[in-house]
């Protein structure tokens, strides 16, 4: 996870003239939210990913379609409204054919967020060798950075984590890395909000 969010901070900051060829990225579709500048979502759409920015990356249609069905169920969104008639045939396609009474016609951007990634949580996966980990700090639905510790000396403590703290940049790539790694169990979390 790690190594994917610095590849890609590293590539977009010093732009390599060797690094013409780009090799797939991890993430390569997106979910699109309109409106745009709007706290309440009205419906959303969804695209490879090419020029524009999403507000989610997911690896693939079907792992984003799937979350969706979670998230709409969860939040009682009638996919007929929320999802655009191109949306609607692959999200059927994708998904199992699950119904539900639909009370809602918009969702919080935030509470779309919630359900990508927990609000206040460590994440812990791996570290550089032996018995090290690497902690993901997350803190009011924003990435702060990672530090890594040995969990025999070291514990889950959060102020010790953040001390030792390297910073990340905060952004939608970032998010659906970690969130991507995390439901797969390559991270794990331990302390904070859960994830349905």
């Amino acid at each position: 996870a790690l190594a994917e969010i610095l590849l890609r901070i590293a590539v977009e900051k010093y732009r390599p003239i060797y690094n013409t060829v780009k090799k797939k990225p991890l993430l390569s579709f997106g979910l699109f939210v309109e409106p745009k500048k709007s706290a309440e979502v009205q419906f959303v759409r969804v695209y490879p990913i090419r020029h524009m920015e999403p507000a989610f990356y997911f690896e693939s249609p079907k792992r984003l379609y799937q979350w969706l069905q979670k998230v709409m169920m969860k939040e009682a969104l009638d996919p007929f409204t929320f999802l655009l008639d191109k949306d609607r045939d692959h999200y059927f396609k994708y998904t199992a054919n699950l119904q539900w009474k639909a009370k809602k016609k918009t969702i919080a951007l935030s509470d779309l967020r919630a359900y990508h990634l927990p609000s206040e949580a460590i994440l812990i996966g791996p570290g550089r060798k032996g018995q090290e980990q690497c902690a993901f700090i997350i803190e009011g639905q924003r990435v702060l950075g990672y530090s890594y510790f040995y969990l025999a000396t070291d514990g889950y403590d959060r102020a010790t984590l953040k001390k030792r703290m390297v910073h990340l940049d905060h952004d939608a790539y970032t998010m659906g890395v970690l969130s991507h790694f995390l439901s797969i169990g390559y991270l794990k979390q331990v302390e904070g909000e859960g994830i349905e």
